[in-house]
């Protein structure tokens, strides 16, 4: 890791600028994929804004990309390239293999909020993410191709990898949208993040959680296609359909043992931001995608009794 001697020399001391590069480079140490410089500069400005940000378009005025380039290049590179080759570059997650559990989770957890308080920016529950447009075509049968005349589907490339499938499909940019440069790692990362943080004293707020997963909500709905799109095409790389999920099953297959606990002890299942079967559910999506041993928690909880009946039965039956 990066010590701090060498982050107050690189800042000249200057306590925004330190925060900015520390919080940039945590970002990059913890990432599970290549970051672009506008995602590194959109993670910091959040991490690191004063004062709540309640909109894509606040925080968009709060990024400094070319300062985060500044405060970071030091770490990266023998010699300042061009700064256009800069913006370009994408940045690689570090070695953490000697850092002790306990600090990656903290990093875990610092970019975990990141995540769920950019996906709770108001555009992301207020607008679609796919045009009606985009809508249309991934309705399409498979068989009719509008822009090409090869009739040979993917289903027969099969030595092709679905990366390089994607290469020719039809792609839609979240930014047009209005939701941020951000809006692509987020939707598609923070379920693993979700997954590492186990520290009670790291657990993300509950509440957070309900609103972001609220059944039926566009919110839920737009992370959901993003995150099942993660290279942005419109027709999904895997089936996740956002009407099964609320936030009891997202966290039973997603979360922690430590936050699924947490969620059947202290969440009111009977509010409307849970499906109305709510633990039945969350054990149908279990047996289907899930650890079983997930089950125990749902069955020694105090809503067992609702799974103790002849549709959970049926339901495992089935699986």
């Amino acid at each position: 890791m990066v010590s701090n001697s060498c982050l107050s020399f690189v800042t000249d001391g200057d306590h925004e600028s330190y925060r900015l590069a520390t919080t940039a480079l945590e970002t990059i140490a913890v990432s599970r994929r290549h970051l672009s410089i506008m995602e590194i500069a959109w993670a910091a400005a959040l991490g690191t804004a004063q004062e709540d940000v309640a909109t894509v378009a606040a925080l968009h005025r709060l990024v400094e990309d070319l300062r985060v380039i500044d405060r970071i290049w030091p770490f990266f590179c023998y010699y300042r390239p061009w700064l256009g080759e800069l913006r370009k570059r994408q940045f690689l997650p570090m070695c953490l293999n000697n850092v002790p559990r306990r600090h990656t989770e903290g990093l875990e957890s610092r970019l975990l909020e990141v995540c769920i308080q950019y996906l709770l920016l108001c555009e992301i529950g207020d607008v679609d993410l796919l045009s009606e447009e985009n809508v249309a075509y991934e309705e399409l049968p498979e068989s009719i191709d509008l822009f090409s005349d090869d009739d040979k589907s993917l289903d027969d490339e099969t030595s092709d990898t679905w990366e390089a499938c994607e290469d020719d499909m039809i792609r839609y940019d979240p930014t047009d949208r209005g939701f941020g440069e951000l809006f692509v790692f987020a939707s598609t990362y923070w379920l693993e993040y979700f997954g590492a943080v186990s520290d009670l004293d790291m657990l993300p707020r509950l509440e957070d959680i309900e609103k972001l997963c609220q059944a039926g909500s566009r919110r839920l709905h737009n992370w959901i296609t993003q995150n099942s799109r993660p290279g942005c095409t419109v027709e999904q790389r895997f089936v996740f359909d956002s009407s099964l999920y609320d936030p009891l099953s997202i966290t039973s297959l997603y979360g922690s043992e430590a936050m699924l606990q947490h969620m059947l002890e202290n969440a009111d299942l009977k509010s409307d931001k849970y499906l109305p079967t709510s633990v039945l559910n969350a054990a149908g999506q279990i047996l289907q995608w899930g650890d079983l041993s997930r089950l125990g928690f749902l069955a020694t909880s105090k809503h067992a009794s609702r799974i103790r009946n002849f549709d959970f039965f049926r339901m495992a039956v089935m699986q």
